[in-house]
């Protein structure tokens, strides 16, 4: 959706992408606490358990959840930064 908002330079394609970043930073911050947490929630089968950390980055501190995490926060920010730029004008 960015990237075809990007290239047609429709600013009110923000409207769109704010909701699904929005539940997307719920959705990962979930994950992110399940792999913290594991005893809050579900039971994880697959590979391990829900704390099981897959292909850990920077001696663990960037797991998958958390780079998730991280992206939907980009994406929500330089949206919200792009829609308040473009106000202005």
């Amino acid at each position: 959706m960015l990237g075809v908002a990007t290239v047609e330079e429709r600013a009110g394609v923000v409207r769109t992408v704010l909701p699904l970043s929005g539940v997307g930073i719920v959705v990962a911050a979930y994950h992110v606490v399940l792999q913290i947490r594991p005893t809050v929630g579900a039971t994880c089968s697959v590979d391990g358990g829900c704390s099981a950390v897959l292909y850990p980055m920077l001696g663990g501190l960037l797991t998958i959840p958390r780079l998730s995490l991280l992206a939907f926060v980009l994406v929500t920010g330089l949206s919200v930064a792009v829609w308040l730029t473009r106000e202005r004008e």
